[in-house]
């Protein structure tokens, strides 16, 4: 069943895009201004709603403290029936999940362009002492103009604000959280955040995260994994990127001290990897065109697939109309003949049910493949 869209005052609700545990995102035309924003609505825990409530008003100090290019933009915070709803930009484009998920092995510039601007987000917040504390694929927006931007800034921290305490829950994405989150004694700082870009930044490389968490393994096991495991980034990564390695390493180091030079080195890395590899000639070009084909392809199939399911809608109705005029003059007047009839019509309309179902097939297919083969 359909849920009800809210109703908020100066903005036009469009549809419904995004859902998790916490909220709904809702995709909105701001009225006054004509442009399009994204409109998230905490669901409420009743239990929990104070806490939850100043969580979402937290998000929003921060994001509105983060003015930067690489980090999304909130617009304002508002309450309706207690209920609040957080107005920010919309990013018309797709997640780092989904681009990874369609990227066989990532090129050189699309690497350069994706990391250096997650770089300039993380920089730009721990600039302004936050602290991200759940950065990872699905928090990272690649817009279709190639620009990259770090959201969901729900569970991050002021600088000077933190408690050790505050960690004791795991909040964040244990597979992207530091071993020192995991000591008795968690340590919680922005070399936090630059462990989570290692771990970003490896599986951009390797297609799969330095540490996963393993089915029939036990929190106990995992925890001992992450804090004793060494992640080897050069001889899992590409051929290309081996001799770059050494400049990354640093942010996968097990602990606070190894990492505290670590963006420096990574900075120093793209670096190298733009002289020698991209000959200065870094742009978001390429980036741009990978997203911007994935959504073209993506609404064309979109609008195809509507077009097969819409026709058979109207074929079913017509079939409906038809049968029922039938059975009635068959009931008036009494014929085989007409039975049938009926069944020879039946039959018509499962032979072009089948073929509307081989036609969606194929549809699926071939833009399964088109995808496959562009990053194969």
């Amino acid at each position: 069943m359909e849920t009800k869209k809210p109703e908020i005052s100066g903005y036009e609700i469009i549809d419904e895009f995004g859902y998790g545990g916490m909220s709904k995102v809702y995709l909105a035309k701001q009225l006054s201004l004509n442009r399009n924003v994204a409109i998230k609505e905490l669901l409420i825990n009743r239990q929990e709603y104070e806490e939850e409530v100043r969580r979402l008003k937290k998000e929003g100090e921060i994001l509105a403290k983060l003015n930067h290019k690489n980090i999304i933009t909130v617009f304002d915070l508002i309450f309706i029936k207690d209920r609040p709803y957080l107005i920010e930009e919309y990013v018309d484009g797709i997640t780092l999940r989904e681009y990874m998920n369609r990227t066989n092995e990532i090129g050189k510039q699309d690497f350069v362009n994706i990391v250096k601007q997650i770089v300039n987000g993380i920089e730009a917040a721990h600039k302004n002492d936050i602290i991200h504390r759940d950065l990872k694929p699905e928090n990272i927006l690649i817009s279709n103009d190639g620009v990259v931007k770090i959201c969901d800034f729900g569970i991050a921290s002021i600088k000077n604000k933190l408690s050790t305490q505050s960690i004791a829950n795991m909040a964040g994405t244990w597979e992207y959280l530091a071993p020192e989150l995991f000591e008795d004694t968690p340590i919680v700082c922005e070399l936090n955040d630059v462990y989570s870009l290692g771990c970003i930044i490896y599986e951009l490389l390797v297609n799969k995260k330095p540490i996963e968490i393993n089915n029939d393994e036990t929190i106990i096991g995992f925890i001992k994994k992450k804090l004793t495991k060494e992640i080897d980034l050069e001889n899992n990564s590409p051929d290309w990127f081996k001799s770059y390695a050494k400049y990354f390493q640093k942010c996968l180091s097990r602990t606070v001290d190894q990492r505290k030079d670590a963006m420096d080195n990574l900075n120093k890395g793209i670096s190298k990897i733009i002289k020698s590899e991209l000959g200065d000639d870094i742009s978001i070009t390429n980036i741009k065109n990978t997203v911007s084909i994935i959504s073209n392809q993506e609404k064309a199939y979109i609008k195809e697939k509507d077009d097969i399911v819409s026709e058979k809608i109207i074929k079913k109705s017509k079939a409906i109309k038809i049968i029922k005029s039938i059975l009635i003059i068959c009931a008036i007047i009494g014929s085989i003949f007409i039975v049938i009839v009926i069944a020879n019509y039946i039959y018509q309309y499962i032979i072009e049910e089948e073929e509307l179902i081989e036609k969606e097939k194929r549809l699926e297919f071939n833009f399964r493949t088109r995808i496959i083969l562009k990053y194969s």
